[in-house]
């Protein structure tokens, strides 16, 4: 520290020499706040200023003729006549102090040149900055670089580069409630009063080529956005944007001051905030609203881009509906999903979903009308049999409900705040037409002849097992050997179920669980309805119907779960609630299955809870979305808790679910009425006994639907309903394929690592093409290759892609690619990413690396080491 040298001269001098009186004279004010730092024993400290001349003369001749003194003063000498002190200046010892070569040798700075650059900085040093400053300072700096440290200690930026002190000066403007220009912040008055403006500028020149006569932080903030979003736009520009653009060189730093900016999860809230007052400045909306689509794909400075891309990709769609390119659709939405404002953490979570939602829509739209362009009317079901029309949908015709319950799930999301929340709207209700009036209505058509000729007399899919079959089918053979777990959810259909298979393996796959899913088809019992489906699904010998509509499995009541229970001791198995089981710690829920306990059945109740529900059925989707997360989490409650290995997960029966009321036509003229021989009736179906017969219904026994003796149903044709008591938009009960194709998940926990290897998920392979990996323009061309297809066993990933130096700091733009094909083609797999260069000397010697990192891990998953061999030619 300078003062502790100062002292120990001041010791020499009173110790050495034997002066009693010192005198330092300061007038530069060097040293005043820390004047009072010194003590020097039996050195008596006087301050000239605060202490009359007179009287400083009596108290050193006269008072104290003996004591040591050490007077400071900050005042100019008076002239001799005038000066009391005059004899004693004459005898004590003159102290002076150079501040800038004791700052030159703190610093540790090798060129005396420095000095005299160093006392016009003088009010920049107190003990404090000086220690930071040390910390950063190399021996060979040179005046541009101490000011370049100078201003990265004042505005705290942590790093001495100069877009990290950009960053921090505009972070200063951005916090405050308003952001206000015209009111220099608090940093920027620092750096002012510090002298350090200039160097700034001289920085930003150097920087930026920023070259305003008369620069303000502002402009340079407007001058880098303009900069940076014009960089990445493919179109013509106004003229007013383009006055604004920096050169060439400037551009490109512009360009990866801003990336890592958005990139920066301490900083990025920071960059919204400025990206919206700049947005608002330069009236951008209005600006790029006659661009094309492609003129903006690649755009990302501003938040509007976000939407005029949105509405400009729906016009597209709807424009090209009849004959969607699904693969453009889609890889559009990922790509800008992985965009700053849907991606960064700094967004909302509410926008970012809204975003995100409103981009999957668009995307799944090109795959629902895609399907729709197959199967478009009657005649594309090209189906001879119920076999085959039984197996189109599972194999096919399923993903219609998957996208429609998809489609309206994200739809949901999407905030009322959403600027085009009209077209979404618009959207809803065509998408809403195409699967009501074309695909269901359809699908009923064909479905219904195979009933009318007797399907519902033998009711056999060939080689599809009946969900009355269940227990010994799939549950029965595994008890002697495995304990087994099946899970029971009410209206589980299997579109959903399908997606709850590719979700168990996709993620489970990533910890240190292993499961292995696959999913078959059942022949759901008619009428598809809940005390009847559940009761299939029970161990028995023989289902029948008490007189009022009861359904017992061998003499045993099938309802309610102290029945079930009953039914399940037989088999040492036992029934329990979802929800009570997931409220049991390991302990609770081990004492609760003992090990005599083979079976344990589950139920789940939330679809059916809430569509079956007048108050609740629009929720149908969310409920849908939400049973998956809870199955999921059951899987591994049962694999972690209660070494669960061997599990199912079905279902009772499906249901069919529009987002549109129905129409009066929806509604069947001859509503049965409840009589001594209709004991029951519902919105899609009624049993009794003697059942008089009409055109409106489909007639059948459940002896061959359920084999379940002694019941007779009608069942509504189509789709069409008696009634619409309690819900009027989700239905079941009736004979549609969406009621009556039961899904069986098997679930399997995989220990042994010769099976987890054969269906293990892993990430796309990455490879860089290329032998030689020398840079020498300001952007440099990457091309990539994606190894394999994404498949069942083969995830897709998203990387971010820089090149960095050798302290991992990133000296190029950061950039993002979705590798997603499923083509076997290799050319297909194959892209390319252009990185642009900070732009500044570059030593070809010193090693510089591509990296690409994993967006959801952030684990670097691709290294190459590149040689950056620039001369400095970027056109100002």
């Amino acid at each position: 520290m300078e003062m502790t040298q100062i002292i120990e001269s001041l010791n020499k001098i009173y110790q050495q020499k034997k002066h009693r009186i010192v005198f330092w004279q300061d007038q530069e004010r060097a040293f005043e706040s820390e004047i009072d730092k010194i003590q020097i024993e039996d050195v008596e400290l006087i301050r000239l200023e605060q202490i009359g001349h007179f009287a400083l003369k009596i108290l050193i001749e006269i008072t104290k003729p003996q004591q040591k003194f050490l007077i400071y003063s900050t005042s100019e000498p008076p002239n001799d006549k005038d000066d009391f002190l005059l004899d004693i200046r004459y005898y004590c010892y003159k102290f002076n102090v150079d501040r800038a070569t004791i700052l030159l040798n703190e610093l540790g700075l090798t060129r005396l040149q420095l000095v005299k650059y160093l006392k016009s900085r003088q009010k920049f040093f107190t003990d404090k900055r000086l220690d930071s400053l040390k910390k950063i300072i190399s021996p060979d700096d040179e005046e541009i670089d101490i000011d370049r440290k100078m201003l990265a200690v004042i505005v705290e930026s942590g790093q001495d580069d100069f877009h990290s002190i950009v960053r921090a000066i505009f972070k200063s403007y951005a916090e405050e409630e308003f952001i206000d220009f015209e009111t220099p912040s608090d940093i920027w008055q620092s750096i002012v009063e510090y002298g350090l403006h200039d160097a700034f500028w001289d920085l930003s020149k150097q920087t930026f080529i920023f070259t305003d006569a008369d620069p303000t932080p502002e402009k340079l903030l407007i001058q880098l956005f303009v900069s940076d979003f014009i960089y990445h736009i493919h179109g013509q520009l106004p003229v007013s944007l383009t006055e604004l653009r920096l050169p060439t060189a400037g551009e490109s730093n512009a360009v990866i001051c801003l990336a890592h900016w958005r990139d920066s999860s301490g900083q990025a809230k920071n960059y919204n905030k400025l990206a919206e007052y700049v947005a608002d400045k330069l009236n951008i909306d209005e600006k790029i609203n006659d661009l094309q689509l492609d003129d903006l794909k690649d755009s990302v400075t501003f938040p509007q881009i976000e939407n005029q891309i949105w509405q400009k990709l729906f016009q597209h769609f709807n424009a090209n509906k009849n004959n969607p390119d699904v693969k453009f659709y889609r890889t559009t939405a990922d790509n800008r999903q992985q965009k700053h404002w849907i991606n960064s953490q700094s967004i909302s979570e509410k926008n970012r979903k809204s975003q995100r939602a409103a981009y999957e829509l668009i995307a799944i739209a090109a795959e629902l009308f895609n399907l729709a362009k197959q199967y478009s009317n009657l005649n594309d079901f090209n189906c001879d049999t119920a076999t085959e029309m039984f197996n189109l949908y599972t194999n096919e015709l399923y993903k219609y409900d998957q996208l429609y319950r998809r489609f309206f799930s994200n739809a949901g999301l999407v905030s009322v705040d959403f600027v085009y929340l009209d077209q979404v709207q618009t959207f809803c209700n065509e998408i809403d037409d195409v699967y009501c009036n074309k695909y269901i209505s359809s699908l009923a058509d064909k479905w219904n002849r195979f009933l009318e000729d007797g399907l519902l007399d033998n009711w056999q899919i060939d080689g599809v097992y009946n969900q009355y079959g269940f227990f010994d089918r799939y549950v029965g053979k595994e008890t002697s050997e495995h304990r087994v777990f099946v899970i029971i959810s009410d209206a589980f259909r299997y579109a959903a179920a399908d997606e709850l298979k590719n979700e168990i393996n996709n993620t489970t796959n990533d910890s240190k669980q292993h499961f292995h899913a696959e999913i078959k088809p059942m022949l759901g019992v008619v009428p598809s309805y809940t005390a009847l489906g559940m009761a299939a699904l029970l161990p028995h010998r023989e289902l029948s119907y008490k007189d009022n509509g009861d359904i017992y499995a061998d003499d045993l009541s099938t309802a309610g779960i102290d029945n079930r229970n009953k039914i399940l001791a037989k088999t040492n198995g036992i029934a329990i609630h979802a929800e009570e089981l997931l409220s049991k710690n390991r302990n609770e829920g081990r004492k609760c299955i003992d090990s005599k306990i083979r079976v344990v059945y589950i139920y789940h109740n939330v679809i059916d809870s809430h569509g079956d529900n007048a108050s609740t059925e629009n929720e149908t989707f969310k409920a849908t979305d939400n049973t998956i997360e809870e199955l999921i989490k059951l899987v591994h409650y049962i694999s972690n808790n209660l070494a669960g290995d061997h599990i199912f997960i079905t279902a009772d029966h499906g249901y069919v679910y529009t987002t549109s009321a129905p129409s009066e036509t929806s509604k069947s003229k001859n509503s049965p009425k409840l009589t001594s021989k209709i004991i029951k009736v519902k919105k899609r179906y009624f049993i009794g006994k003697k059942l008089t017969r009409n055109n409106n219904a489909w007639y059948g026994n459940t002896t061959n639907t359920a084999r379940c003796q002694e019941m007779e149903f009608g069942i509504a044709k189509g789709y069409s309903r008696f009634n619409f008591s309690g819900s009027s938009r989700f239905f079941h009960g009736g004979a549609m394929l969406q009621e009556i194709v039961i899904p069986v998940v098997i679930i399997r926990r995989l220990r042994n690592k010769n099976n987890i290897d054969k269906v293990k998920i892993k990430d796309v392979k990455i490879l860089i093409l290329g032998d030689r990996f020398k840079i020498t323009t300001a952007r440099h061309r990457f091309q990539f290759v994606q190894a394999e297809p994404v498949n069942d066993r083969t995830k897709p990933v998203t990387v971010k892609i820089a090149i960095y130096d050798n302290n991992n700091q990133p000296v190029s733009s950061i950039e993002t690619l979705i590798f997603n094909s499923t083509s076997e083609n290799l050319d297909d797999r194959q892209q390319s990413v252009s990185l642009t260069l900070q732009s500044r000397p570059y030593d070809k010697k010193i090693k510089h690396y591509l990296k690409l990192h994993n967006t959801t891990t952030k684990v670097e998953i691709l290294t190459q080491e590149v040689i950056i061999d620039r001369i400095m030619t970027d056109e100002f």
